[in-house]
């Protein structure tokens, strides 16, 4: 099995058709080439698509959308201290590669998009390879369900803990309407 990537989800497109879905609906080949297409995902805005592929032979077995980040931004993640880590120890921590959707804090529930089972060990070691050689500061992958994260971590990547916070509407007319429902030091 060999990990490469491409520089754009078309490379991909048969494969990704029919294996690259999941629980949101951001997850779809669909999304992410419009994302490419209007250039949201570029150099410009830091986003270069530089997706995941695993192949057996000449066939798409496996596929991790992935990006070199530039910057932090739209990644509803700070991770300004490890930048600032980087800059004090003389190091750059631009560029980095995330695997996540862009400019989007949902959950996702895979890391891996397959149309068959295959060897997570081989694939994390295939994948720290490929990052060492590419010369980038680090690999994160963002906005995992517990279960995906737990499991990575069995492999020796570390997990980053966050909080979200989901706001449910219980029948408020309007933004004012839920204002009303809070004492007054809540509603700053």
């Amino acid at each position: 099995m060999n990990l490469e990537s491409i520089a754009s989800i078309r490379n991909a497109k048969s494969f990704c058709l029919s294996n690259f879905f999941d629980s949101s609906p951001f997850i779809n080949y669909d999304f992410f080439k419009l994302l490419e297409d209007t250039e949201c995902t570029s150099k410009l805005s830091g986003w270069i698509p530089e997706h995941f592929i695993l192949k057996e032979g000449k066939e798409i077995v496996g596929f991790i959308p992935n990006f070199k980040k530039l910057n932090s931004m739209g990644e509803y993640i700070f991770d300004h201290m490890f930048e600032h880590a980087y800059y004090q120890l003389g190091s750059n921590y631009f560029p980095k590669f995330l695997s996540g959707i862009p400019f989007t804090p949902v959950t996702k529930l895979k890391f891996l998009y397959s149309n068959k089972e295959l060897n997570t060990e081989k694939i994390i070691k295939l994948l720290i390879l490929f990052v060492k050689e590419s010369k980038v500061s680090s690999f994160h992958a963002n906005f995992l369900n517990f279960e995906t994260s737990k499991k990575l971590e069995t492999h020796n990547l570390i997990q980053r803990v966050g909080i979200q916070y989901h706001w449910k509407n219980r029948s408020f007319r309007d933004f004012q309407c839920f204002l009303d429902s809070m004492k007054s030091r809540k509603k700053k």
